[in-house]
């Protein structure tokens, strides 16, 4: 899938050299050796480009609260069990997971959202014991 849309994202630019290409090559400006190596070129290019270029090609989260995911902020105002985050320079607003109230000052950590909700949990700071 990615590679068919950088290929299409490539056809308008390639198109368009080769459109010049001809014209220049019919007006005898260039020869067709020329004509030929900036095609491969071009040709050659674009596989090289396309290992840096994939990962911005492939489907990712489209709104804001899906990338916010795992992501640690600071209860603003307490979540009982809705109230208000301080996340990444921005207050959302949020409900705690299994409607725990959650007091003001406490980590949380974002684990899902409902629309513009974001659904959190406290962080835990001590690791798991065995």
């Amino acid at each position: 899938m990615c590679v068919l849309r950088y290929v299409l994202l490539q056809v308008p630019g390639f198109l368009l050299v080769l459109a010049l290409l001809w014209i220049a090559w019919s007006n005898e400006w260039i020869s067709a050796f020329t004509f030929f190596l900036v095609i491969l070129i071009l040709i050659f290019k674009d596989v090289l480009l396309y290992p840096f270029y994939k990962s911005a090609l492939q489907p990712g989260p489209t709104d804001m609260a899906s990338k916010l995911h795992g992501a640690e902020a600071l209860v603003r105002l307490p979540l009982d069990p809705v109230g208000q985050i301080y996340i990444r320079g921005e207050i959302w607003k949020a409900r705690s997971v299994g409607d725990v109230p959650i007091p003001s000052g406490t980590r949380v950590v974002v684990t899902d959202h409902n629309g513009l909700t974001l659904q959190v949990r406290p962080v835990r700071d001590e690791p798991d014991q065995y």
